[in-house]
């Protein structure tokens, strides 16, 4: 793959190149540019599940209270998208979701899964007392069906067992100041349990609708509409022509993206607990 290329071009200050952006643009290219589908909607997806899981309120896998639960999340509690309200547990589980059953299922296989910040990682396991526990908490974006035919999805768990730094490219970006390293997830494979299902309930709604209300109330619908006529601006008679069909379509829309974002209101997951989620995606 790399027969023929100097070694310039392979050297990553070179390879890479990175642009100082605003925030709502960074996030507007994540979530409506950008191809990477798979990143955006596991994040949304991850914030739907939470919502969902929190108001079902398992009991906790150490201490096996119930409604001790709570959500966590944001920029400032890395790895730690609930914990437990219980003071003599305090165990914390860290969300993340993939495809489909397959791919949870080769995060075991292969006992391996890309993590958020490894700094973070450091800084939170120093603070941990010695008996406190740290979970990862698995599930599919596609549902799947039980035994008794009912659309679910699988919520898998494990205890996470080591952290190790990664590389990747932001590591190169001469803008941070300092090398920000990735990282990768290891887990306690005896520990490995089916937790419990979560059931799949209402309509079926695209996560771009989901986006778009959150980006809304993040930033401003002024801004979401300046952004988008700025990157598809060739785009705009078409739209114009399609406009009161797309007015109709949202209005239909309406009532389950508000049920599924009074859940994440409902938890208090804010639009600023959404930082940590752009740049944790894998």
């Amino acid at each position: 793959e790399y027969q023929g290329m100097t070694s310039e071009q392979l050297d990553p200050l070179y390879r890479f190149k990175f642009t100082i952006m605003a925030k709502e643009e960074l996030f507007f290219e994540r979530w409506f540019v950008d191809d990477d589908d798979a990143a955006s909607d596991g994040n949304l997806f991850e914030a739907k599940s939470l919502a969902m899981l929190l108001n079902l309120s398992p009991a906790t896998t150490v201490c096996k209270f119930q409604k001790a639960l709570r959500w966590n999340g944001g920029g400032k509690s890395s790895w730690q998208d609930m914990i437990c309200t219980n003071t003599n547990c305090g165990a914390m589980y860290e969300v993340k979701t993939k495809a489909n059953m397959e791919k949870v299922e080769n995060v075991f296989r292969y006992n391996n899964l890309g993590g958020g910040s490894f700094s973070a990682w450091c800084q939170l396991r120093n603070s941990m007392r010695p008996a406190q526990k740290m979970y990862l908490v698995i599930l599919p974006r596609m549902s799947t069906f039980n035994r008794k035919q009912e659309r679910i999805f699988p919520v898998t768990i494990a205890e996470i067992d080591k952290v190790l730094p990664k590389l990747s490219h932001s590591s190169f970006n001469p803008n941070h100041g300092s090398i920000r390293f990735k990282s990768t997830v290891s887990l306690k494979l005896n520990t490995k349990a089916k937790w419990f299902n979560l059931p799949v309930t209402g309509e079926l709604i695209e996560m771009g609708q989901i986006a778009e209300r959150v980006f809304k109330e993040r930033f401003s619908e002024e801004t979401y509409h300046h952004l988008q006529d700025e990157y598809f601006a060739s785009d705009t008679s078409e739209d114009d022509e399609n406009s009161e069909a797309n007015k109709k379509g949202k209005e239909e829309m309406s009532d389950p993206i508000d049920a599924v974002t009074m859940g994440f209101k409902e938890v208090e997951i804010v639009p600023d607990d959404w930082e940590d989620l752009a740049s944790d995606s894998d």
